[in-house]
C-alpha cells in the first residue's frame, strides 16, 4: 500500500510515526529499512539505531518493532499526532489513486471505520455527510453523482487544509 518513495514525498513521518504504522500493520518490515536507509543519504548526522534499522534483512525482521520502539523513545510525539499523520497520509494515498467515484467513497467509509471514526471527515463520508454537513448543502435537492462530487470536493479541502500542520 505505501512506498518509502510516497512517504518521503508527501508528509515528515516521525520514527513513532512509523512505529504507530508498523503496530497498525499498515505495512512490513521493508519499509522502514527503506526510510531508514533514504535517511542516512540524506541526513549528516544519524545514530546507532537508525543504522542498524537500515540494514536490517529479511531474516532478522523481527528486529524492526524493537528498533522502531527505541528509536520513537527518543522523540516526543503523542500517539493522537502518529494516528493523525496517518489518517492524512492514507487519505491522500487514496486521493491521488482513486478509482470510480463510488468505490472510493466505499474505501473512505473503510478509512472511517479503521481509525475509529475521526469527526474530521465525517462531511466526506458517505452515510455520515447528508446528516453532519453545516455548510449549506441540502443533499435532498442535488443528484447522487452531485452528491459524490461534493463529497470529494470535501475531501480535497481536507487534504489541502491538513497538510500544513504535516509540513
Amino acid at each position: 500500500m505505501f512506498t518509502a518513495q510516497f512517504l518521503l514525498e508527501k508528509i515528515p513521518l516521525t520514527w513513532t510515526d512509523l512505529l504507530w504504522g508498523y503496530e497498525k500493520q499498515f505495512f512490513g518490515w521493508r519499509l522502514p529499512t527503506e526510510i531508514a536507509n533514504a535517511r542516512l543519504k540524506t541526513t549528516p548526522s544519524f545514530n546507532a539505531l537508525e543504522f542498524e534499522l537500515a540494514g536490517v534483512q529479511k531474516d532478522q525482521d523481527w528486529k524492526v518493532g524493537r528498533l522502531l520502539g527505541a528509536l520513537s523513545k527518543q522523540e516526543s510525539v503523542p500517539e493522537s499526532v502518529s494516528q493523525e499523520r496517518w489518517l492524512y497520509v492514507t487519505l491522500l494515498r487514496l486521493y491521488e489513486n482513486q478509482g470510480s467515484t463510488a468505490d472510493t467513497l466505499r474505501r473512505i467509509e473503510e478509512v472511517y471505520a479503521d481509525f475509529d471514526y475521526p469527526v474530521e471527515i465525517i462531511s466526506f463520508v458517505n452515510f455520515m455527510a447528508p446528516t453532519a454537513l453545516s455548510d449549506g448543502w441540502d443533499s435532498s435537492v442535488h443528484t447522487v453523482l452531485e452528491n459524490q462530487n461534493q463529497m470529494v470536493k470535501r475531501w480535497k479541502d481536507y487534504l489541502d487544509r491538513t497538510r500544513p500542520r504535516f509540513s
